[in-house]
Formats: structure tokens, C-alpha cells, sequence
């Protein structure tokens, strides 16, 4: 299926929900699947670039990490796309600080750059690590989430430390 969207117009809401085996090669199949239905959903192309770059690192960490099958959800509201990824593993991502000559280790940077929000929280028998990307082009723009009904859409600053929002939460800026 080639996708069907031109990345122009209003994006239509709507929710993906793939279950993927935990394997290597769920990671590129995840993104080529995320990236087909939101462009069908008229998501603009340069968030959906962000988005699958969003989808591939954290996808690519429950197959580093949990090693589990896992469950990837990308839903579509108003001017924001979220990304979910629950797996079984009960650990909570923490960004690392990789040396200058390291070759892997800055995927969690790489989602704080690219999504306006992101953290993780416990879920039943696991964790959810998820990335909110806004849809109109924008990097941090708060106006696009105001009033969205996205339960984490609250603004986060940058400089602000890693910290738990009273549930549990970890919330990074």
C-alpha cells in the first residue's frame, strides 16, 4: 500500500494501534506503517518525518531494552501526534550521556529534540514511554495544545529536570 496522503490540509484524528513481535525488523516495518497512515490522515510531511524518526527510536529501544514484544500506539488530535510504546520491562528509561565518539546512545536526546513533550510512566506489568510531536510544524509551540484533551498535554520548559508529575510520572521537557 502506498500512502495516500499529500501532507497538505487539516490532519484527521484517529489512532493506530501496531503489536509488534519485539524483533529487529519491527522497527522499519513500524515506521513504514505509521508513516502510510499519517499521511492517509493529511498529517504535513515534516511532522510525519519527525514522527517516524519518533516511532523508530523509541521502538528501537523496547527491542534493545525490554526485548518483549511490544505494542506501539500513534494517535492523531487536533495539531498534536502522540506516540506511545508499552512494553513488559518495569524500568524507566533514563537519557543517557553518551561520549562525543560513542556510536549509539542518544536516541532519548533525539526524541527531546524532536517531540514537544515526552516521558514515561508505569502501566500494568510494564511501562509506556511516549512523545508528543506537534503536527503544525512547530517545535514547542504551546498555543497548538491548549485545550487539547491529550492528558499530558501540559507545557514543559526546556531546562527543566526529569522529575515525576505527583502520578508517577516522568515528564522531560
Amino acid at each position: 500500500m502506498e500512502p495516500s496522503g499529500t501532507g497538505q490540509g487539516t490532519a484527521i484524528d484517529g489512532e493506530v494501534v501496531l503489536d509488534l513481535d519485539g524483533h529487529a525488523a519491527s522497527v522499519p516495518a513500524a515506521r513504514r506503517t505509521v508513516q502510510r497512515w499519517l499521511l492517509d490522515r493529511r498529517v504535513p510531511q515534516p511532522a510525519v518525518e519527525r514522527v517516524r524518526l519518533v516511532v523508530t527510536e523509541l521502538a528501537d529501544n523496547a527491542v534493545r531494552h525490554a526485548r518483549t514484544p511490544f505494542r506501539l500506539r500513534v494517535t492523531v488530535h487536533g495539531e498534536s501526534v502522540r506516540v506511545e510504546v508499552a512494553d513488559v520491562d518495569r524500568r524507566l528509561p533514563t537519557p543517557a550521556r553518551p561520549a562525543p565518539d560513542a556510536v549509539s546512545g542518544r536516541g532519548l536526546w533525539l526524541v527531546s529534540r524532536l517531540a514537544y513533550r515526552w516521558g514515561a510512566h508505569p502501566a500494568a506489568g510494564g511501562k509506556i514511554v511516549w512523545a508528543t510531536v506537534l503536527a503544525g510544524g512547530g517545535g514547542t509551540d504551546e498555543s497548538a495544545l491548549a485545550g487539547s484533551a491529550e492528558p499530558d498535554a501540559r507545557p514543559c520548559g526546556h531546562g527543566v529536570r526529569p522529575g515525576a508529575d505527583g502520578a508517577g510520572r516522568l515528564l522531560f521537557p
